[in-house]
C-alpha cells in the first residue's frame, strides 16, 4: 500500500511541476496580440489645410512684426509676407480658423483688407490659346494628321 501511495504522490507532484510550468507560458500566449488586433502606437489624423493670399491696403508693421503676430493666430501653419506686392499668403487649419475669422483678427492687428479670390485668378490665366502648350498640342496633332515624304508602305 505503501508503494501505491508513493506513486500516487509522484504522478501528483510530476503533474503539478509540469502544471505550473505550462501555465505561464499559456498566459504568455493569451496575451499577445495577432496581426490582426496589433493597433499602431500612434493615431493618424488628417488635417484639412488652406492657403489663402490676403491683400492688405494698410499696415503699420514691419515684415518680421507681421508674420509674427499672424502665426499667433489659431490654427495658422505657415505665413509668407510680401511688402512688395502688399500680400500676405497664410496656409492654416480648416477646423481651427476659418477666412473670415482670420480677416477679423488682421483688422483688429490694424492690417485691413480682403481675401483674394483664388477661383478667378485661375480663370484669368486659363483662356483658350493664352497658353503656349495649348497651341503647341494643336500644331502637333496637325503634323500627325499631315503625313511625311517617308511613310512606306
Amino acid at each position: 500500500m505503501k508503494k501505491n501511495k508513493k506513486k500516487v504522490d509522484n504522478i501528483f507532484e510530476i503533474l503539478l511541476l509540469s502544471l505550473c510550468l505550462i501555465m505561464p507560458m499559456i498566459g504568455y500566449a493569451q496575451s499577445k496580440p495577432t496581426d490582426g488586433d496589433r493597433k499602431p502606437n500612434h493615431q493618424q489624423v488628417q488635417v484639412d489645410y488652406l492657403t489663402e493670399t490676403y491683400q492688405f491696403t494698410d499696415n503699420r508693421f514691419t515684415e518680421y512684426d507681421l508674420r509674427r503676430h499672424i502665426e499667433e493666430l489659431a490654427g495658422v501653419v505657415a505665413v509668407q509676407v510680401n511688402m512688395g506686392k502688399s500680400n500676405v499668403v497664410v496656409k492654416f487649419d480648416k477646423s481651427k480658423n476659418s477666412k473670415s475669422k482670420l480677416k477679423k483678427s488682421l483688422k483688429k492687428l490694424g492690417v485691413p483688407g480682403n481675401f483674394v479670390d483664388s477661383n478667378k485668378k485661375e480663370n484669368k490665366n486659363t483662356k483658350k490659346g493664352d497658353n503656349k502648350n495649348d497651341q503647341s498640342k494643336e500644331n502637333g496633332s496637325n503634323r500627325e494628321n499631315q503625313g511625311h515624304g517617308n511613310d512606306r508602305r
